[in-house]
């Protein structure tokens, strides 16, 4: 089931002759007002709302739908029990209301007209009233079985199943270019990503071999990809590529062989072969005692 909030500034009399003189209409559930015609009935709801000014539009409607499945199989009523747990958890009470199926598509629907101007005189909450309904869809969904707690948009099944896709690859892509995991380049980000049943698309220039943008699919949706992000486009996903940063060496744990050899001069080097021919000793300083001299002259 999904439901329609219809927001109009038509009255009572055209929404009731839309749903009332309509072929197989039948009227499933009543409250506050007496059976009649479509004219009889808005000049109830009409009489009803005029003991509040303030209200400028008093029209609520909402349609109801069913899926086609249930075409034959939904009485008229547990449609009008599910129209009443709809209402209830709407906080639409205390107020006229009518219940009116229709027949004339192949899923089963129903119309829901009512006045937001209560008996106490209080107008009906509307805030958040979206928010509200999708809540209520889907606790109804659940309760009556419709669906295995799936969860429900006010869009069609190929619409919400688009946006469910879009989400994803979104999250794989943030996984895969911009986490403390992410990939090195476009073999290695491909390969993440067929893994998660995403495939990934080149566009090339003309006939060359110069890429132009990437796009990504999976489900049958196919999204490029600046409609995932702006950071997903090619360009920014090559630039993420560019900047990462290898991780660093720790050169106290580590020895780097530089491959550096110090030379000694010749007249160094013949000075050094004198004194060792005179017999005398050297006490060469090592290179850790000069680093610890040179620092405490710093110092």
């Amino acid at each position: 089931m999904i439901a329609k909030i219809i927001k109009s500034n038509a009255g009572f009399s055209s929404s009731l002759d839309y749903c009332l003189n309509r072929e197989k209409a039948k009227i499933i559930h009543i409250d506050g007002l007496r059976l009649g015609d479509s004219k009889f009935l808005a000049k109830q709801f009409e009489l009803l709302s005029t003991s509040n000014e303030r209200i400028k539009n008093p029209l609520g409607h909402i349609v109801l739908s069913f899926s086609k499945d249930l075409d034959g199989r939904l009485s008229d009523n547990m449609m009008s029990l599910i129209a009443q747990d709809y209402l209830n958890k709407m906080k639409i009470r205390n107020t006229a209301l009518i219940v009116v199926r229709h027949e004339d598509k192949k899923h089963p629907h129903c119309h829901l007209v009512f006045s937001k101007n209560g008996y106490d005189n209080h107008k009906i909450n509307e805030d958040y009233s979206k928010i509200r309904s999708l809540k209520a869809v889907r606790e109804i969904n659940i309760k009556y079985g419709f669906t295995k707690g799936r969860e429900q948009s006010p869009y069609t099944d190929s619409k919400n199943k688009y946006y469910q896709v879009k989400k994803e690859i979104r999250y794989y892509l943030q996984q895969g270019t911009r986490s403390s995991n992410a990939r090195n380049g476009w073999k290695d980000l491909t390969h993440y990503l067929n893994s998660k049943g995403i495939s990934v698309e080149f566009k090339f220039k003309g006939d060359s071999k110069e890429i132009q943008g990437v796009s990504f699919a999976k489900d049958g949706f196919k999204f490029k990809g600046s409609e995932i992000g702006r950071e997903f486009s090619f360009s920014k996903i090559e630039q993420s590529f560019d900047t990462a940063v290898s991780p660093a060496v720790n050169t106290d744990e580590k020895e780097i062989d530089t491959g550096y050899e110090p030379k000694q001069s010749g007249f160094l080097q013949q000075s050094f072969h004198g004194l060792l021919s005179l017999g005398g000793s050297i006490n060469p300083v090592s290179v850790d005692d000069a680093a610890k001299r040179k620092r405490k002259r710093k110092i």
